[in-house]
């Protein structure tokens, strides 16, 4: 094993980094639950970026995410915002079954 992955093994140990490692893998369902909620919403019409809640660098890797999984479309927002987010047909299943567990909830 290599130094780096040794360290990367004590740091992976602490309860702060498997807290950081949980919320990466949960931050991207909550947005993409908030995105189809307010999809839904507005009638489906895609939702302005300043409207979603998920922001720092977290909610940035997770939108990136989300958009790299097809889960989500990004666009151009116009006049009100800069992008604005539209869930594809797979994440609105995914926003489906994630809702039938009750997951989306905070």
């Amino acid at each position: 094993m290599s130094a780096i992955e040794e360290f990367a093994a004590i740091l992976e140990n602490t309860d702060v980094v498997k807290q950081a490692l949980r919320i990466l893998k949960e931050e991207p369902a909550f947005l993409l639950a908030e995105i189809c909620r307010e999809y839904e919403r507005s009638s489906r019409q895609p939702i302005p970026d300043h409207r979603l809640r998920s922001i720092g660098y977290m909610g940035e890797a997770a939108t990136k995410a989300l958009i790299s999984a097809g889960l989500v479309k990004k666009q151009s927002g116009g006049s009100t915002s800069l992008y604005v987010y539209e869930p594809t047909a797979e994440g609105l299943k995914w926003w489906e079954k994630l809702k039938a567990e009750g997951f989306y909830k905070r």
